[in-house]
């Protein structure tokens, strides 16, 4: 008996120590996520202020309206805001989107306050991947009217969601909500997410034991019977047979290139300088097929670009919120010898981001910006931007520069009534291997901005610069500065 009680206690004793074992570990667990978890603190675009100089649009059109950003680290969306203001009524939607236009996620926004930020949670949060751009958004009706701040040019206020300084309020109209790509001097509309860094909190189960493989037992081995020697049989010789030939095709000789321009490009060297008569007017909305081809065509209003290895030449471009815009799928997307004419916004809208693009002997025109520019490889040579419209509250940039790499501007004439002919404003971007070569710039308060702390490896070289207001060029920062002149050849440095 007294065995037996020492038995027993010592099994409810080991038991209990199992027990207590399991508890710490779960705890430990427990603490571990925990800790993890609050490592990644929750961070919004825009704060929790209210916005500088917002303001209750009159527009009483159905809209979405929206904020693109680019997160600097993966992590996950887990609500969609907006900033409101008193006199904005009817029921608003959220919606989350990728580059490509499709929609990640929508909420509906309940229980609104009459003024102030509006959160509405997702059920199941999104996750996003460092470096993509996203835009989020929400909807009003008919009627509803938003809350709006024009010319906008303020930063975010978190470290890890980067938005364009001037242009990443976006919007769309319709009777439903679409996609917001279209822009409207530099508008912003304060739509904004909660993101929260980083993965699910780190905490990963441990992998389970992996079972011993045995190991295989030691057998004779058998003793190869020896494989007779095969008699080799003699291989008929064929008869050679006559190879016809063929009569020789004469190879096509491809049409020349257009020689490059020589002296200054101007309208007599660059844009489609055929006969209009030859083009075939056509709207096309997107360009969504690989390898698409516009030759010889008068298009009117605005062109979405989301295709690879899109051609567009010889054609010309009547632009209406602009001219084409290019989105995130235009890898190698070529636009050569094609005049651009007008554009509430800029003829060219390249914002999306795509690789490998090339502007050459392009004439723009009419438009409130030449160029708004973003990505990695860009090419501009021998075009001719000019006779911008400027109105009363218009800040005309020749090209409007955000972050890009390896971008090339060539042997352009550029010229501006106002802010800059190549503009790349500091802190409103990241830069890096740019050269300006062989360029004429004409006009602006400082024709080059040259980015400043957030720019590296600018080379500026052999250029004419005149006709400016405050001086050739700011923000210099490390750019490298050689061989530019005035008009009359002396030495600018």
């Amino acid at each position: 008996m007294r065995n037996s009680f020492r038995l027993v206690k010592t099994r409810q004793q080991s038991a209990i120590a199992i027990v207590v074992a399991l508890m710490l570990a779960l705890v430990g667990a427990v603490v571990f996520i925990t800790a993890s978890a609050s490592a990644a603190s929750p961070t919004t675009i825009w704060g929790k202020s209210k916005p500088v100089a917002v303001s209750l649009d009159h527009d009483k059109s159905g809209a979405e309206l929206g904020t693109t950003f680019t997160p600097a680290t993966d992590g996950r969306v887990t609500a969609i805001r907006f900033y409101k203001l008193v006199g904005q009524t009817g029921t608003h939607t959220g919606s989350l989107w990728a580059p490509n236009g499709t929609r990640l996620a929508m909420v509906t926004f309940k229980n609104e306050s009459s003024a102030g930020w509006q959160t509405a949670s997702l059920k199941n949060p999104v996750a996003l991947k460092s470096g993509t751009h996203y835009t989020v958004s929400y909807r009003v009706t008919a009627g509803g009217r938003y809350a709006t701040t024009a010319n906008f040019t303020g930063k975010s206020e978190s470290s890890v969601l980067k938005v364009s300084q001037r242009d990443s309020g976006v919007y769309s109209y319709g009777a439903a909500s679409t996609y917001p790509r279209s822009k409207w001097h530099s508008s912003q509309y304060w739509a904004d997410v909660t993101f929260v860094p980083g993965g699910s909190g780190g905490y990963s189960q441990p992998a389970p034991p992996k079972s011993a493989t045995p190991l295989p037992s030691s057998t004779s081995t058998p003793t190869p019977t020896p494989t007779p020697t095969p008699v080799p049989v003699p291989v008929p010789v064929p008869t050679p047979v006559p190879v016809p030939v063929r009569a020789s095709v004469p190879v096509p000789v491809p049409a020349p290139a257009p020689a490059p321009v020589t002296g200054w490009p101007d309208a007599s060297n660059t844009g489609y300088l055929g006969s209009t008569a030859d083009l075939v007017a056509k709207s096309i909305p997107s360009i969504t097929s690989a390898g698409t081809v516009i030759d010889h065509v008068n298009l009117s209003g605005d062109t979405f670009v989301n295709a690879p290895d899109v051609v567009i030449k010889n054609s010309v471009v009547h632009g209406g919120n602009w001219g084409i815009e290019v989105g995130p799928n235009a890898t190698n997307l070529i636009v050569q010898d094609t005049t651009f004419l007008g554009g509430d916004n800029s003829a060219i809208m390249d914002d999306g981001y795509a690789n490998n693009v090339s502007y050459v002997r392009v004439n723009i025109s009419g438009s409130t910006d030449g160029m708004k520019l973003s990505g990695a490889s860009r090419l501009i040579q021998d075009s001719f931007i000019h006779g911008l419209s400027q109105t009363s509250t218009s800040h005309n940039d020749g090209i409007q520069a955000y972050d890009g790499s390896n971008w090339k501007f060539i042997h352009n004439y550029i010229t501006t009534p106002d802010t800059g002919c190549i503009s790349m404003f500091e802190g409103q971007g990241n830069w890096d291997a740019v050269l300006i070569r062989n360029n004429r710039f004409v006009g602006g308060g400082y024709p080059l901005y040259l980015g400043g702390s957030t720019a590296k490896n600018v080379q500026v070289t052999d250029n004419v610069i005149s006709n400016w207001v405050y001086g050739p060029y700011t923000d210099q920062g490390t750019a490298a500065w050689s061989g530019n002149t005035d008009a009359a050849g002396k030495p600018i440095n």
